[in-house]
């Protein structure tokens, strides 16, 4: 494992080494999702996630054994003359038990998911060699652009982790490593729907993803 001094605050430290698996975590990335830890592994500060629907559904998902670390809502808009479309897409970790349960909630829907272990062996430090199978997230004139999902190696695994406690560490290597996307690009708020109507089995909120609800 890298330096454990490296990502996270030193007042977060202790908290993020008491985790001891999967669900453990998962509470805290919660935690650091909604503003009460300064920051996580991997990543030196406080969430970016400002789109309310978005954050409280990441959340929420966290503490249900999904432990998200990517996300981006829906959407159509022109970038400097470029046509930028995006699907809704969460990407993040779990076991087995909550894969299962996953796949079960988006059956017969027309939502995209893809799980992967991470691979058995070290590739070079370069991007293109530490991602596989992943899924386009976002398009610019039609090319992809963006990713979620895929193989994740070791190296990879161990910088976005580095500083949680062995058990921990074991956990998520053994874990599945999921990406979920809406299969219509520039929809707004679907998936979000979805998951929390199937998966969370909740009232859709007045607002999801930063739009009004499906039928508001």
């Amino acid at each position: 494992m890298p330096d454990i001094q490296t990502t996270i605050a030193d007042a977060d430290l202790i908290t993020w080494r008491s985790a001891r698996s999967l669900r453990d975590l998962g509470q805290l990335m919660a935690q650091w999702i909604e503003g009460d830890l300064a920051s996580r592994p991997g990543y030196y500060g406080p969430s970016d996630l400002d789109t309310p629907g978005l954050s409280t559904l990441c959340a929420s998902l966290c503490r249900e054994g999904f432990i998200t670390d990517n996300s981006q809502s829906g959407g159509t808009w022109h970038d400097e003359g470029d046509l930028v479309l995006a699907r809704e897409s969460i990407a993040g970790y779990c076991n087995t038990d909550t894969l299962v349960h996953l796949r079960s909630a988006l059956a017969a829907t027309n939502i995209h998911i893809t799980a992967y272990r991470r691979v058995r062996w070290w590739h070079r430090s370069s991007t293109d060699n530490l991602l596989f199978s992943r899924t386009p997230v976002t398009l610019v004139n039609d090319a992809p652009y963006t990713w979620f999902g895929g193989r994740l190696n070791l190296e990879w695994l161990g910088l976005t982790w580095e500083g949680v406690s062995r058990r921990a560490w074991r956990a998520v290597r053994r874990s599945w490593h999921v990406a979920l996307a809406d299969q219509e690009w520039g929809r707004e708020g679907h998936l979000s729907e979805v998951l929390t109507t199937r998966f969370l089995q909740r009232p859709v909120p007045a607002v999801i993803a930063g739009h009004p609800a499906a039928g508001k």
